[in-house]
């Protein structure tokens, strides 16, 4: 957080006779190897700052330095006692010129000062000044000397300095405040000092002094139930102060028990245990050897500022690697889903029959026809899908109001037998369908098969309003269709959907007669063709590759895998794909029925080969756009804009799906027909697929952010449950008690002091 690089203030408070500013950094150095490198930050600024004594790197020699030098040379070390944390000091035992030997002690002021044999007496001295040093963010360090002959230390005085916060500190700070991490100060400097520092640092100042904190026991081993019994006290501290090493390991122990993700920097080997234990240990620069090898990073600049950057980047990788994941949750659940009850709900044939009739020749009651069994295949059912949109129209026929339609009690959707004998048979004036073939009913359901307009091609002179042949007659009228011309009126669109050529007709057993049409009837269940589904696969997968490359926000709150979230949210996204594939399915299969959706759209009904290629339009649409809505996941999809690379991939691939749904050639693929879209007299279908799969885009992204941010609302689903409202209403009530005990304790130290007086 600070610069490490201490800068000696004027202030020096002495407590002996005699002493001074120089004489203070003088023996100060003598608590240190000053013929070697400086060891530490103190060590540093005692000797290279205060009596800038010359190193070996340095070009020029201060003279001060040089003077100081000799007069430290003068002096024999005989023993040292490098820093400690634990006991927060240096000791030098040096021998004078003149042989005398004494000790200097420099460190923390209160640990130096409960080693004089004074202290009582100038206790309230020392701290009074170390306080009013703290409250303007100067630091101390004191110093005390020992002579052998009375082995009894002496404070000397204080050292005082400045170690400046970085410049970058603050704004390294608020950004980690920004993206949910929240910043805790340990040092082992004097509370009053990390009081008055945390402000400048744009931290609270709530810090906790070493007093209850938690310490190791007689083995080494942290305490049990450091969240229960030390999660009210470390939680909502901003900071803490005069701190020894364990403390560090047992604060980011507790702050791990309590449910936290903790990182903890450190340089010291001290600090080497802490940063074992925590989920990020980072070393900063110029941290030991211990500290790197414990540590999960290791910084090679100056400052903090890289870890928010590296911080931004993995969450910016962790929500690539999530968007990837709902994407494809929700992908794989909207193909697998739609197709399992496509197939066992939505049965192409079940609508087929339903907006159909059904056409069956009795050839069996046809004498005139002689009962001949090469008609068999007439007596099968077959199920004709009959439009509702009416193109084309026998000339001189009056549309759904002609007589000879409502005579045969059909509608216009209702049209004629395929040969003139066949139908002057049935329908011959000298024949009631009511009294032949049974009630009305039976008439409407069993009584002719259907044809399209190849059928009508048969140049039946029926159709240029020829009276009707006698049934004696058939053979004859048969052949004279085959030379009559036919025309036909604009108007009537009698087309079936799934039709094969039959090139030879096979009555009286004989060839060369007109051709008729075999029409199939739809199938059992819905498919797509293989194909198609590799398309698809292939497509939306070549896309999504470039989702690495994507630009995300990065989460303000810590990330860590929430799968109830990632799958709830998967699910819903799957969800509103499928549920709006099945609707259009549905919708296309009833296409056909006068009062159905697309017929109150005015959209014409569609063939099945059609129907194919527009569900395999409209997965593909879904599956683009759904990834478009997964990469924002909290957000919009309009709030965050996607990268160029993923951007251009999909457009791509839809483009492609378009291109390949629009115009893909009439034609059989495993068995099933298909026919692009724009294809024939109706080409606006896949404008209206684009328009259908946009609004649902709207639907589907609005109800994601619904969810998303309900689902985080509740506590089975937040990715970190620490309940810090209750530390922090533990620690409120824990301050007010020691607040009331500090204060009877000192009503109780007033009427001491009033006894001792009396």
């Amino acid at each position: 957080l600070t610069l490490n690089k201490m800068v000696i203030q004027d202030d020096c408070p002495v407590f002996q006779p005699g002493e001074d500013k120089q004489s203070i950094m003088l023996q100060a150095a003598l608590a240190a190897k000053w013929t070697e490198p400086p060891r530490d930050a103190l060590d540093t600024m005692v000797l290279k700052t205060g009596l800038k004594l010359p190193q070996a790197e340095d070009a020029v020699k201060d003279p001060e330095g040089i003077t100081n030098l000799a007069k430290l040379n003068e002096y024999k070390q005989l023993d040292f006692m490098p820093f400690d944390p634990r006991s927060k000091r240096t000791e030098g035992k040096l021998q004078a010129p003149d042989g005398h030997v004494f000790r200097i002690t420099k460190g923390a002021p209160h640990v130096i000062l409960n080693m004089c044999h004074n202290k009582d007496e100038i206790k309230d001295q020392v701290d009074s000044k170390v306080h009013e040093l703290g409250t303007r963010g100067i630091r101390s360090l004191a110093i005390a000397r020992m002579d052998n002959e009375d082995s009894k230390w002496r404070f000397l005085g204080i050292m005082t300095f400045l170690d400046p916060p970085r410049p970058d500190t603050k704004h390294t700070i608020e950004q980690a405040n920004l993206f949910g991490v929240e910043v805790k100060m340990i040092t082992g400097d004097h509370k009053t000092i990390a009081i008055e520092t945390a402000p400048v640092l744009g931290m609270g100042t709530l810090i906790q002094g070493p007093q209850g904190l938690p310490v190791l026991d007689a083995e080494g081993k942290a305490p049990s139930g450091l969240a229960e019994n030390y999660g009210a006290l470390i939680v909502p501290s901003c900071g803490f102060a005069q701190v020894f090493p364990e403390h560090k390991y047992l604060i980011v122990e507790c702050l791990r028990q309590v449910g936290y993700r903790c990182g903890m920097t450190g340089d010291g080997v001290n600090d080497a245990p802490a940063l074992k234990r925590a989920d990020v240990g980072i070393a900063v620069q110029g941290a030991t050897d211990a500290a790197r090898a414990a540590s999960d990073i290791v910084l090679t600049h100056e400052g903090l500022s890289v870890c928010i950057e590296a911080l931004k980047i993995a969450r910016e990788i962790f929500a690539r690697l999530k968007n990837f994941i709902n994407y494809r949750i929700s992908a794989t659940l909207q193909l697998l889903v739609f197709f399992f009850i496509a197939v066992f709900a939505l049965e192409p044939r079940v609508y087929y029959e339903k907006n159909g009739l059904v056409g069956r020749v009795l050839v069996s009651v046809l004498p005139e026809l002689g009962g001949n069994p090469k008609l068999d295949f007439l007596k099968e059912l077959q199920y004709f899908n009959i439009p509702r949109k009416n193109w084309r129209c026998p000339t001189g026929w009056d549309g759904v109001d002609d007589v000879r339609f409502k005579n045969f009690k059909r509608t216009l959707n209702v049209t004629v037998t395929t040969s003139t004998a066949l139908f002057t048979t049935v329908y011959g004036s000298t024949a009631n369908p009511e009294t032949k073939y049974g009630p009305s009913n039976d008439v409407d359901s069993h009584t002719v098969t259907y044809f399209d307009v190849d059928s009508m091609k048969l140049r039946n002179p029926f159709w240029h309003g020829a009276s009707n042949a006698s049934a004696s007659n058939a053979s004859a009228s048969i052949a004279s269709a085959s030379n009559a011309s036919a025309s036909f009126d604009i108007g009537c669109n009698i087309l079936l959907p799934i039709c094969k050529d039959s090139t030879t007709c096979p009555i009286n057993g004989t060839d060369g007669c007109p051709p008729y049409q075999k029409c199939d009837a739809w199938p059992f269940f819905f498919q797509l063709p293989v194909l198609m589904l590799m398309l698809i696969t292939l497509l939306n997968d070549g896309a999504l590759i470039s989702i690495g490359y994507d630009f995300v926000k990065p989460s303000p709150i810590p990330e860590r895998w929430n799968f109830p979230l990632v799958f709830s949210v998967s699910c819903m996204l799957g969800a509103v794909a499928c549920g709006s594939s099945l609707l259009l399915l549905w919708a296309a299969l009833d296409s056909n029925n006068p009062n159905g959706v697309f017929a109150g759209m005015g959209i014409p009904p569609m063939e099945y080969g059609k129907i194919i290629t527009m569900i395999y339009l409209k997965v593909s649409l879904s599956d683009f756009l759904t990834l478009f809505s997964a990469r924002t996941q909290t957000d919009f999809f309009w709030e965050v804009r996607p990268g160029f690379i993923l951007l251009g991939a999909a457009m791509c691939s839809l483009v492609i799906s378009t291109f390949l749904a629009s115009f893909w050639p009439e034609g059989d693929l495993d068995g099933l027909p298909v026919k692009g879209l724009a294809l024939g007299d109706y080409s606006l279908m896949p404008l209206w697929i684009w328009i259908y799969c946009l609004i649902w885009w709207f639907v589907q992204d609005a109800l994601k952010v619904i969810t998303i941010r309900t689902l985080m609302a509740m506590p089975q689903f937040r990715p970190f449950k620490v309940d810090r409202a209750k530390y922090e209403e533990e620690n409120r009530l824990m301050r007010e008690k020691a607040d009331k005990e500090e204060e009877l304790m000192a009503l109780a130290n007033k009427g001491k002091k009033k006894d001792d007086h009396h």
